[in-house]
């Protein structure tokens, strides 16, 4: 009977490469993720900002400085 052995240094070598390939996949991909994140939080920002702008011209019936100036 043969006795087992341990993996060969090209074995490791091979499964450390797919290891940090598959890693970089994933790096990847979530770094999409936070960036998608960061804009939906930047609209939503700006969104609410605007709401709040055209809220405060209702209630001082007024309007925006940039058309309330003449040409």
């Amino acid at each position: 009977m043969k006795t087992p052995r341990g993996f060969t240094l090209i074995e490791l070598m091979v499964a450390t490469v797919i290891i940090l390939v598959l890693g970089a996949m994933v790096w990847g991909l979530a770094r999409r993720g936070v960036i998608a994140a960061q804009m939906t939080e930047s609209i939503s920002n700006l969104r609410q900002l605007s709401i709040a702008n055209a809220g405060y011209l209702a209630d001082h019936q007024t309007y925006s400085p940039a058309t309330d100036r003449p040409n």
